[in-house]
């Protein structure tokens, strides 16, 4: 029983264990997911912003039916640009050319990617300009635009700079934009290109790697706290289970243990005597019983006292637990009268037993005190067995007639002791 608590208790703990494992293991690949999607989505509303920015100076462009700037040599006129006063010459030294709103596009994202590193442009799979041809990943994402309906293809690419983050939205094909694609004949509402976004992802993986280190420690300083705790604690309650089964285990003797002789206590020897005579009636099972008493305990006591009369007393009990077998129980009764269970034993077995009891109370001498003055021990000794009983009885009343039987019995021994002198056994026969 006690056994079984504590593997119970341990089984508990390493299941404790286990589950605070499999928590901590599943906390660390959820932060590795959502770290990553964090910043995904975080380099995503980057983009965005971005993308965004481009479709309102786009717009403005639109609306104001492109805008006009001076030629210089850095900034010179748009050979792709087929439309009416394409230059406007004020005089010699100042003429003006016009920008529609794919080549503004162009020259603010070379202002972006000099000063922040991120690079927007507007990209087509037919543009009127080849600096605006989409790259095959770029044609990927039309394609899926026209096909499948996103609104925005994003991805995270390896390349040998490092890695960049790429985004891009669709643009669809409005009346004010005809004027530069008119040739194309494309109908409005058409996805005409896109607005592609493109930045380095180092800074962004460096931070996600940073707060993942810094969650990871978290969650293993956490756990290893809960293991020590579940360790410790674990200890502590496996210590104090042994100790409540040591305490369970002295209380369950004190109770079914007489305590100066170690036999049985009356009470306990009792619910043993009715489970067995139970299993008598369920299995027609054999049992007999013998009941001691010394002969001469009175005597002792008076003239030695109560100590000796102890002593006569754990005397006695040695020499019944020296001559009766593991399945029997031997248990105190009361004063100076024992009692034998003996399970699967007929009448003829158990005056055997009784009989080298017998023996061994007629050589037993009790040494007393450092003179050594001898001192015998006699008893009388009477057996019963349950198959002398009558059928279709209660268990108490087999208990009772079965220890009344071998009472009587041992009573007549007693008469023949106290003739005969020594010790005496008696069979029930009735």
């Amino acid at each position: 029983m006690g056994e079984h608590k504590y593997f119970t208790v341990n089984t508990f703990l390493v299941f404790l264990i286990i589950l605070i494992s499999i928590f901590w293991v599943y906390s660390i690949t959820a932060e590795l997911h959502s770290t990553e999607e964090t910043y995904v989505n975080l380099a995503i509303e980057t983009a965005e912003s971005y993308s965004e920015a481009v479709r309102d100076i786009r717009d403005w462009a639109t609306r104001h039916g492109g805008v006009y700037v001076q030629v210089t040599e850095e900034n010179t006129p748009n050979p792709y640009l087929n439309t009416e006063n394409r230059e406007v010459i004020i005089d010699n030294d100042f003429i003006l050319t016009k920008l529609n709103p794919a080549y503004v596009t162009r020259q603010v994202s070379e202002i972006s990617d000099e000063r922040t590193g991120i690079y927007f442009t507007v990209v087509s799979i037919e543009p009127v300009n080849p600096a605006n041809m989409a790259d095959s990943w770029e044609e990927h994402a039309l394609d899926s635009f026209t096909r499948e309906g996103a609104d925005k293809v994003y991805e995270v690419i390896k390349t040998e700079a490092g890695q960049l983050f790429r985004y891009i939205t669709p643009i669809y094909l409005v009346e004010g934009c005809k004027g530069c694609h008119e040739e194309q004949d494309r109908p409005v509402g058409e996805v005409r290109g896109g607005i592609s976004v493109a930045f380095p992802y180092e800074a962004f993986e460096k931070s996600r790697t940073e707060q993942l280190v810094r969650n990871i420690i978290i969650y293993t300083i956490f756990y290893l706290l809960f293991i020590f705790f579940v360790i410790f604690f674990g200890k502590k309650l496996v210590y104090a289970e042994k100790e409540r089964q040591v305490l369970f285990a002295e209380l369950e003797k004190i109770a079914h243990t007489d305590k100066l002789t170690a036999l049985a206590s009356r009470h306990y020897f009792f619910i043993n005597l009715e489970q067995e005579i139970q299993r008598h009636k369920r299995y027609d099972s054999i049992l007999s019983l013998i009941i001691i008493d010394l002969n001469n305990f009175k005597q002792i006591n008076d003239r030695y006292g109560h100590l000796i009369g102890d002593e006569a007393l754990k005397l006695a009990s040695q020499i019944i637990k020296d001559n009766i077998r593991t399945t029997d129980l031997a248990g105190r009764l009361g004063g100076d009268e024992f009692v034998i269970m003996l399970p699967e034993t007929g009448i003829e077995q158990a005056e055997e037993i009784g009989e080298r009891l017998r023996e061994s109370f007629e050589q037993a001498v009790l040494i007393i005190g450092e003179g050594n003055q001898k001192v015998d021990i006699s008893a009388s000794l009477g057996a019963s067995n349950i198959n002398l009983l009558e059928k279709d009885q209660s268990i108490e009343e087999v208990r009772n007639q079965l220890i009344a039987k071998a009472d009587k019995a041992m009573y007549k021994a007693k008469k023949m002791a106290v003739a005969n002198g020594g010790s005496c056994i008696m069979i029930s026969e009735d």
